[in-house]
């Protein structure tokens, strides 16, 4: 009887291992869809216009938009190939141990993620005509083409998304977001493998390559929130001529708030001689200013 349960309980764990590895193939298809698109239909054309009378964006914009997709789809298509040779009930975990050293390439694409898409809207919206766009509708499109007029960017990515139904921002986020995916699926697996399973511990070591890329995306966006602050923080107290750190960077505001300065020599805490301050309390040190106007007060 209990064999019985035991080999039932098998059957169940192994079925839905196997819905979650075809999940991991099926979702890894759509996802090199997604890269082939930014790379046939964005990143090559743009390329290709360089230097030449097409050109919409140089060199310099195009590294900072697209950083190094074109490697990624390189790797993403023979991790497809890879999973789809084994099959949903094949070796998941050592095909993603094989491609485990070349995950750092995603650490390049995602330390550039937040910045390309700033780089994007920038230039979308300093191209402000469409008139281009209007222009080449109804036409057929192709910037590799000697014969394409020049456009504007924005007209080109307006064109681009009727023709892939997506735009490209939201094609870019798509390797940020892949990560976070391998690292459920595989949790998932992990989850429905007996530990004595001989593939148990190749799942393991492939989930945790995904951990570490999955900790350095992470560790990224709060080094950048972090230099975010900083500068923010330089720039609202620049005017209060505040002592040197002692260490770029270190200096922190813990708290702000407004207090009363009442004169000890009226009889009326209230009265004339009583005044506002607005007090800074930073990790170094208190600072205090006439108004909430920073850049006006004296400290």
């Amino acid at each position: 009887m209990a064999r019985k349960a035991n080999a039932v309980k098998k059957a169940k764990l192994a079925k839905k291992k196997h819905f979650v590895a075809q999940e991991m193939i099926d979702t890894e298809k759509k996802y090199v869809e997604s890269l082939k698109r930014i790379v046939v239909n964005y990143y090559r054309p743009l390329k290709s216009a360089c230097n030449t009378p097409r050109q919409i964006l140089d060199r310099s914009e195009i590294k900072d938009i697209f950083s190094n997709i074109e490697q990624l789809l390189l790797l993403n298509v023979e991790l497809l190939a890879d999973l789809e040779k084994e099959g949903p009930d094949g070796d998941i975990g050592g095909v993603f141990m094989r491609i485990a050293p070349f995950l750092k390439m995603y650490h390049v694409y995602l330390d550039q993620a937040e910045d390309a898409g700033k780089a994007v809207r920038r230039r979308v919206m300093r191209d402000a005509s469409m008139v281009a766009l209007k222009a080449t509708s109804g036409n057929k499109f192709d910037l590799m083409s000697s014969k394409q007029k020049k456009i504007s960017f924005r007209a080109f990515c307006k064109r681009m998304t009727l023709e892939t139904g997506e735009q490209l921002q939201s094609l870019l986020i798509k390797p940020v977001q892949r990560i976070p995916r391998y690292r459920m699926l595989l949790e998932s697996l992990l989850k429905y493998t007996p530990e004595k399973s001989s593939d148990y511990s190749r799942l393991k070591k492939a989930l945790d390559s995904i951990l570490v890329t999955a900790s350095h995306v992470n560790q990224s966006i709060r080094d950048k929130q972090e230099k975010l602050e900083i500068m923010q923080l330089h720039q609202r107290f620049k005017d209060l001529n505040l002592p040197p750190e002692q260490r770029f960077g270190t200096r922190k505001l813990m708290f702000e708030g407004t207090m009363t300065k009442y004169d000890q020599h009226s009889s009326n805490f209230f009265g004339p001689g009583s005044s506002k301050r607005d007090f800074f309390l930073f990790s170094d040190g208190l600072a205090y200013v006439l108004s909430l106007d920073v850049g006006a007060g004296s400290a």
